[in-house]
């Protein structure tokens, strides 16, 4: 019998929590005794390489738009991944942009897949065949607040830029093409990786799913 697989969509705003929360939901499952594999594809990976760009035009570039990730190779990768096929993940350095084909890394097709990434229900092919869509929601200054933090420590930046960046294009972005997003999930999470109720819910949820599976094997 032909091995069942399926897709879990996360989305939401820039500093909300997904990758948090995804984060204590695969741990979460692994602790558990079930004979299903669990992965996670972060769409952080597959921003455009901008190496032939200079500093500052990096620097002013809308990572925020969904034109600024590679859709053709994220969709093929995807099918590869849900058809039980290996794929080669690029490696993205937000430090400089750039993509390093030396830290590309192998993904094993998992049972369940997790996508996840502000833009994660933007595809209508993901959004067709997913089992479960995800929106996380959180108030915009917490949003902020993580963003300045995480940027500041890990990406190098001044809290003066991080700021000029929410405002020039995270903010209207979010707006624009992710907020509207809300409509079409199944479940929404407020407050993220700090959401145990929901963590709980939407580990329930899919152990149910592993259930099933395993009664029609």
């Amino acid at each position: 019998m032909k091995k069942e697989r399926h897709l879990i969509c996360i989305a939401g705003a820039s500093g909300s929590g997904k990758t948090t929360f995804v984060k204590k939901l695969i741990s979460s499952l692994q602790n558990k005794k079930t004979s299903k594999t669990y992965g996670l594809l972060s769409l952080d990976h597959y921003y455009h390489d901008l190496k032939d760009k200079s500093l500052i035009e990096r620097s002013l570039h809308n990572f925020d738009a969904p034109e600024a990730l590679q859709w053709e190779l994220i969709e093929k990768h995807v099918g590869k991944l849900l058809k039980g096929e290996t794929i080669t993940c690029p490696y993205y350095d937000f430090a400089t942009h750039t993509t390093i084909p030396a830290n590309e890394f192998k993904i094993q097709p998992p049972d369940i897949l997790i996508i996840e990434g502000i833009h994660g229900m933007y595809s209508k092919m993901f959004r067709d065949v997913a089992t479960l869509k995800i929106f996380v929601k959180t108030d915009s200054d917490i949003c902020l607040c993580r963003r300045l933090m995480r940027d500041i420590t890990e990406r190098e930046r001044t809290a003066e830029f991080v700021i000029d960046q929410y405002q020039r294009t995270v903010k209207p972005m979010y707006e624009k093409h992710i907020e509207p997003m809300i409509n079409l999930a199944n479940i929404i999470i407020p407050e993220g990786g700090f959401n145990n109720v929901a963590l709980k819910v939407i580990k329930e949820a899919i152990l149910r799913i592993d259930n099933l599976n395993d009664t029609e094997e």
